[in-house]
This record gives C-alpha cells, sequence and structure tokens, in this order.
C-alpha cells in the first residue's frame, strides 16, 4: 500500500538519490553496538542467500538500512529514508528471478557498505549505497 503512488523502479530510483547521502552524513552517528548489530545480520543474509531463502536474504536487506535508518535520528529524514526502502514484495519478485552471482552481487554491496562504516568512511558507504541500489535498478530494467 505504502508504494502505490509508485513503480518499484521509481523508488530505486529515489534510494539511489536519497541513500547514499544520508548514510554518509549519518556515519558520525554510527556507534560499535550498530555495526555489531550489522555484523550479525551480513552472515545471516549471506547464509540464506547460500541456501537459497530468498525470504530471508530479502528481509536482512531491509532490516539492514532499516538499521541506518534510524541512525539517523532526525525524524524527518527518517521518514523520507523509509519511503524509498525497496518494498519487500517488489525485491522478492525481482531477486526470485535473478541468478545466483546477481545475488551474490547484490550482497557485496552491503558487505562493501559495512566496510566503509566499519572504517568511517563515508565516500565508500555513499558508494557502496549507490552501487547497490544501480545493480537493482540494472536488474529490474532487464526484467
Amino acid at each position: 500500500a505504502r508504494h502505490a503512488a509508485g513503480t518499484f523502479a521509481d523508488y530505486l530510483a529515489a534510494f539511489r538519490i536519497l541513500m547514499p547521502p544520508l548514510v554518509a552524513a549519518s556515519l558520525p552517528a554510527v556507534s560499535p553496538s550498530v555495526i555489531l548489530e550489522l555484523e550479525r545480520l551480513l552472515p545471516s543474509a549471506g547464509a540464506s542467500l547460500r541456501n537459497g531463502d530468498m525470504k530471508t536474504f530479502i528481509q536482512a536487506q531491509i532490516r539492514f538500512f532499516s538499521i541506518l535508518i534510524r541512525v539517523l535520528g532526525n525524524p524527518r529524514l527518517e521518514d523520507a529514508a523509509s519511503r524509498v526502502l525497496p518494498d519487500g514484495l517488489a525485491l522478492a519478485r525481482l531477486l526470485q528471478e535473478c541468478t545466483l552471482p546477481q545475488c551474490e552481487n547484490v550482497f557485496a554491496q552491503l558487505a562493501r557498505l559495512l566496510s566503509a562504516l566499519r572504517h568511517a568512511d563515508a565516500g565508500a558507504a555513499a558508494k557502496a549505497v549507490e552501487g547497490y541500489a544501480t545493480i537493482l535498478l540494472a536488474l529490474q530494467e532487464a526484467r
């Protein structure tokens, strides 16, 4: 229902524009406990991908970005960011049509983002988020 006003590609395009600068700007607020929470989430995403459990893989991606949105600490920014998160059902439809290497590319962007967050590298974090969205958009456009 919250995605009824636009297509999935519209949401991915908005995500690609909005999220990289928000993630980069939120970097000072990313505490060690948030990094730890993301570090715990990423292996389960990888394991679910290897086991063919797309539902858990998709939930982990959405949870990953939800955690980062929570760190923003500004209700308006949090609201704006949450409105462009990929819809789980649309993401499921997209990724279930993809090959394992394509899904691994999506996962690799999350791993790059986590590495950038660990190293407090705002530029690399923004590039990883943009890369994540760009890959999803390319997969969507190829459908």
